[in-house]
Order: structure tokens, then sequence, then C-alpha cells
């Protein structure tokens, strides 16, 4: 006899991530592409490796789980909350939420958005 919570986290095994789930209304134009090549990308790939990149943009964004793929350019919600041009729009009711550990140094930036939060302006 098997038991019922290793059957359900067997069949729940591929199921996509919470921000790997397309966020079904939302389309590529209402993701800040100058965010993604601007910010996020200098910060999570080396410049060397940027400049030898010929990938598309759609190919790019595939790559860092922005979109669902390439055949598939919905954005994912981890996309809207890192690029989002109004995040608030497709995840309504959501806001985030940090705590300054240190209080030794001033706050440096406020959160507004979910996007505040992924990418800080300082």
């Amino acid at each position: 006899m098997s038991n019922p919570a290793v059957e359900v986290e067997k069949r729940r095994h591929r199921d996509p991530h919470f921000d790997e789930r397309r966020a079904p209304t939302a389309r590529l134009a209402d993701l800040s592409l100058r965010r993604f090549e601007e910010e996020y990308l200098p910060s999570a790939v080396d410049a060397e490796t940027l400049a030898s990149n010929d990938r598309s943009i759609e190919e790019r964004l595939a790559a860092a789980k922005m979109i669902v793929s390439v055949d598939d350019p919905v954005p994912t919600v981890g996309g809207v909350l890192v690029l989002g041009k109004r995040p608030q729009d497709f995840l309504p009711g959501a806001y985030a939420q940090f705590l300054r550990a240190s209080f030794t140094s001033p706050v440096r930036f406020r959160v507004t958005s979910p996007t505040s939060l992924a990418c800080p302006r300082r």
C-alpha cells in the first residue's frame, strides 16, 4: 500500500515553480526589455559572455525564464515581478515586504512595487 503523500509528491514533481508559471494575461510588451538588457543581464551574466552571445532577445528572455519559451513568448510570473512595467496589474494584491536587520546603516531604497525590490535604483 502506497503513502498518499508520496503519490501527490510524485505527481507534482514536474510542476513548474510559481515564478516559472505563465502570467496568462501578460504580453511581451508588458515587460521592460530595456531594463532586461541594461540592468538584469549585466547583473546576472559576466561581460565577456554577454559580448560573445548572439542570441535574440526572446532567446535571452527564455534562458532567464522571464518568458515561457521562444515559441511561446508569454511572460512568466518571475518575468512580471522582475521586468514588469506594472506588475500589480498581473498580480493583484501582491506586495513586497522586507525587514532591515542591521540598524547601523540608513535605508538605501524604498520598496514601492515588486520591481523595486528586484532592481533597486541607487
